[in-house]
């Protein structure tokens, strides 16, 4: 049950040597060195992120702003540094809704939810990972562990106080994380971020990024400010809902992703490159996982127990956008997280 616009595939430019332009209902990659062409109908794209130093006409400007595809600017870790949105997305009526909410017992039970949902993700990435693991015993008493934090946030006076029971519970998770890793030179070893401090982390940090980009283009088609968050407050240039939207979608994504990724051995140690700044993939072996991630994303379903059907990973960030809306309107009387289930 998808109502908007579309969703169509994210497109990736990592190359300096790009330049776009649309015509026909198309974007068109030119390589400027080669002279080499690519195109790709403008209905099938819903997101387009730059890693490079591309140059875009203003015929890609103009598509894109009449397409409503967001354009985002990244590092190549995939920070956003920039984003156009082009004209009228927002909704002024319900964003003014959505700041009213802030500091309302409203606030207090839609991060309840949330980060109830964050960790109840976490017990079943857990459990989905245990089976056939030597550690399996271990793995299964963390994730018990973190049932027991989700029956604490019920009764939770406040915002704060849940901070504080998600922080516990991110260290129990973490804890387990390299019972789920099989390959020795690839272990997550400890949560660590600006900078990562070893190639597992710099994975996670990478797609936790580009997640976070899909929630704000979520939230923006559904007229919500993206900067106005509740469980991350209000701080200039972040964008505070989409980081409060992704926690329900870190477990059951991201980090599923990068698991199977370094199992399966689709990524390797040197396909990084460490400097004074941080540790970055390589451009090719980038390219190959963003495929992949791409792969990953459109081409398995979830079942969405709101719904009681199946959607495509790719439409969660849409989809719980629109409820969210839904309820900052008083459409709905709570806002019904993302859930996984077996």
């Amino acid at each position: 049950m998808i109502r908007m616009n579309k969703i169509g595939q994210t497109l990736y430019i990592l190359s300096d040597d790009v330049y776009l332009h649309c015509r026909h209902g198309a974007i068109e990659m030119q390589n400027k060195v080669t002279g080499d062409k690519q195109s790709i109908a403008l209905e099938n794209v819903s997101n387009i992120i730059i890693f490079s130093h591309a140059v875009i006409s203003c015929d890609f400007v103009y598509a894109c702003d009449g397409a409503h595809i967001a354009v985002t600017y990244n590092s190549p870790t995939g920070k956003a540094f920039g984003r156009f949105v082009g004209t009228n997305t927002g909704n002024v009526i319900l964003r003014k809704l959505q700041f009213d909410m802030i500091d309302s017992e409203k606030e207090l039970q839609f991060v309840k939810n949330i980060i109830g949902a964050k960790i109840h993700n976490q017990v079943w990435l857990l459990k989905y990972l245990s089976d056939h693991n030597y550690y399996a015993d271990d793995i299964k008493k963390k994730a018990k562990s973190l049932s027991a934090i989700i029956m604490k946030i019920k009764d939770t006076p406040s915002i704060d106080a849940i901070r504080n029971l998600e922080a516990s519970a991110a260290t129990i998770y973490f804890s387990a994380f390299d019972y789920l890793i099989k390959v020795d030179n690839m272990k997550f070893e400890i949560r660590s971020r600006r900078p990562p401090k070893n190639r597992c982390n710099a994975l996670l940090s990478f797609f936790y990024s580009i997640l976070t980009n899909a929630c704000t283009s979520a939230l923006i088609t559904h007229g919500l400010d993206s900067e106005c968050g509740y469980l991350h407050r209000l701080r200039s240039g972040r964008d505070s809902l989409s980081c409060d939207l992704i926690e329900e979608f870190r477990a059951p994504i991201v980090d599923r992703f990068v698991i199977r990724l370094i199992n399966r051995k689709e990524i390797q140690y040197d396909d990084f490159e460490d400097n004074e700044s941080g540790i970055f993939l390589k451009p090719e072996p980038k390219k190959n996982i963003l495929i992949k991630w791409n792969t990953f994303l459109n081409d398995n379903e979830v079942h969405h127990k709101l719904y009681n059907k199946k959607i495509i990973m790719n439409a969660l960030p849409y989809e719980q956008a629109l409820l969210l809306a839904q309820y900052i309107r008083g459409d709905i009387d709570e806002y019904p997280p993302f859930l996984m289930i077996d």
